[in-house]
């Protein structure tokens, strides 16, 4: 019915976002914002060069656009020898994020925390790549490889954390289903 469609999402996107991250957020991190690994954290957040402001503003538009997003927190591995955290910073090695938007978040699952009546995440599984795939959950964390000649191979190890390191990004909660979020821009009639 339409001959022309204008997309002015991007643009909407933009001018929402710019709206809600006119004014630079301050955060009190007390004892934390001293932390070496937290400064290297702050400003390389994905070890990509991105600043942890700037990957909360390309979150929060990719959930506008979508209804929801998920971040991964992870860390390198150090291998079997314990480093402490001074050691480690000096290394430059710190906690960083990995973004997942939802084609590459295969299956999650929610529980109820008993002690606290709240919603926390069980597992989560993610495409890494086209031949790679993680697991997370509470306990454990895996890494299932394909190979080129079709074999499987797996990496795995304890999740020291006791729960598992991925965050939801919600753009609006469904009212039904607040584990699903809604985009701000519904196309179609």
């Amino acid at each position: 019915k339409e001959v022309m469609c204008f997309n002015y999402s991007s643009a909407m996107v933009d001018i929402f976002n710019h709206f809600l991250t006119i004014k630079t957020v301050h955060r009190d991190m007390g004892f934390l914002e001293h932390d070496r690994q937290w400064q290297l954290f702050m400003k390389d957040c994905n070890l990509d060069g991105m600043s942890f402001d700037d990957f909360l503003i390309e979150q929060q538009k990719i959930a506008s656009i979508v209804g929801m997003c998920g971040v991964l927190v992870d860390k390198p591995n150090t291998g079997k020898k314990k480093l402490t955290a001074t050691q480690e910073a000096k290394l430059g090695i710190y906690p960083y994020v990995v973004p997942f938007s939802m084609p590459d978040i295969f299956d999650w699952g929610w529980k109820r925390d008993h002690a606290t009546g709240r919603m926390i995440l069980e597992f989560v599984k993610l495409r890494l790549s086209d031949d790679s795939f993680s697991i997370w959950t509470e306990t454990y964390w895996q890494v299932w490889t394909i190979n080129e000649n079709g074999g499987v191979s797996k990496e795995e190890g304890l999740n020291p954390l006791g729960e598992v390191p991925f965050v939801w990004f919600y753009n609006i909660k469904d009212i039904f289903d607040p584990t699903i979020g809604k985009p701000n821009i519904v196309t179609g009639k």
